[in-house]
Order: structure tokens, then sequence, then C-alpha cells
């Protein structure tokens, strides 16, 4: 890993815009009763395999606080036209191998299934890979998220043979198969240059705030 003198592992405060959605540093005000919610409600549980807490804000900020911005990244997936929050994207970066681990949560309902993982991963891959110089990027899936397969294989990810396993469910306790997926620079570059890539992204540049 860099020294501390190493300008990668300077504190980030990013933002970037996806059509209608914006994503930005999150930020301990940040903390709202919405986002406590989140972790009540079944899906996101599921999603997320944790168990069911009772959290308040100060909760949600002290998890806010654990990140570093440096190589633990946290931002918010905020709604441009009322400014509320929706989701969560979280980026690990291990400098040494210059890859990142990405995690995605759209934590409100309505938000839910109306394509914002597609609004949102699309700039979200760019950005990572443009600004924080990495090679690799990982997602560790649950293969009962079928949905979330196919999209992941449909937009450049490769299932990693070596990396299949598996976890007990945080919900009730049964065992879960789990894949880890990645996506090279080369192969990301590759697939916007698809025409499936290219009419996705058109599509997205169409959406206005």
């Amino acid at each position: 890993m860099g020294t501390s003198s190493d300008p990668r592992l300077s504190k980030k405060v990013g933002r970037f815009y996806c059509g209608r959605l914006a994503v930005r540093t999150l930020r301990i005000q940040d903390a709202t009763d919405r986002m406590t919610a989140w972790l009540s409600d079944p899906e996101a549980l599921e999603i997320l395999n944790v168990p069911a807490r009772r959290l308040t804000k100060t909760d949600i900020a002290n998890h806010i606080r654990g990140f570093d911005q440096r190589t633990h990244l946290l931002g918010g997936i905020f709604d441009r036209s009322n400014n509320m929050l929706v989701g969560i994207l979280q980026l690990d970066i291990d400098y040494r191998l210059n890859r990142a681990l990405v995690n995605l949560l759209i934590g409100e309902p309505a938000y839910r299934n109306l394509g914002v993982t597609t609004e949102i991963f699309i700039p979200a891959l760019d950005y990572g890979f443009i600004n924080f110089g990495i090679d690799v990027m990982v997602a560790n899936v649950l293969l009962r998220h079928s949905t979330l397969v196919r999209y992941l294989m449909k937009t450049g990810w490769k299932m990693d043979p070596k990396a299949k396993g598996q976890i007990k469910s945080a919900v009730d306790g049964t065992m879960l198969d789990v894949q880890t997926f990645t996506l090279s620079r080369s192969d990301w570059n590759a697939w916007k240059q698809t025409d499936r890539a290219k009419r996705i992204i058109q599509i997205l540049k169409s959406r206005k705030p």
C-alpha cells in the first residue's frame, strides 16, 4: 500500500451526475430517519444479507463516520429533482492491486426496479476507472439475485470461476451461494463500444433532472 504521502490516499470529496440522479460523498449530516427505515425493509435486508436491527440517526452517522473517504468511500445517491437520498454507493479500494470492491443499494423502495442501477452504474464505473486509476472492479453477488447476475453479464462483467462460495443468511441462517464478478478497465472500454452500450448511454444522456 502507498505511504501517507501517496496522493492516491488523499481524502476524496467526489460528485458526479447520472441524468436524473447525482452521487456525492456522503456526510454525517446526511444521516436521516429514512435511512434507518431502509434496514428494517425486508427487501433491503435480503440484498445486504444483514439482520434486522433497530437503528437511530446516530447509528447511521457513526456508520458514515467509519469511512475514511480515502480507500473506503461512501457516496449518497440523490434524486436531483428533490434532493432526496435514495441509495448508497460504496467503493473499497486496494491500491496495491489497483482493484476496488463495489457495492450499491437503492434504499428507497419507490426507486427500485426502475432502472436506477443502470443509471448509476455506468457513470460510477467511468468515474472510478478514470479518477481513481482502478484497473479492476469487483462485485460479490448472491446468485439468487438472478436479475443482477444477468445485468452484470450483459455489461461486460465476468464470473471468476475460482471465487464461488457460500455464506450464511443473516436473515434465516440458510446457506447462500455467492459469486465474485470482475470487470477490467479494458473490458469496460470494449463494452462501451458495443451497440447495446451505445443505445443505453444515449438513453441515459436524454434523461433530464
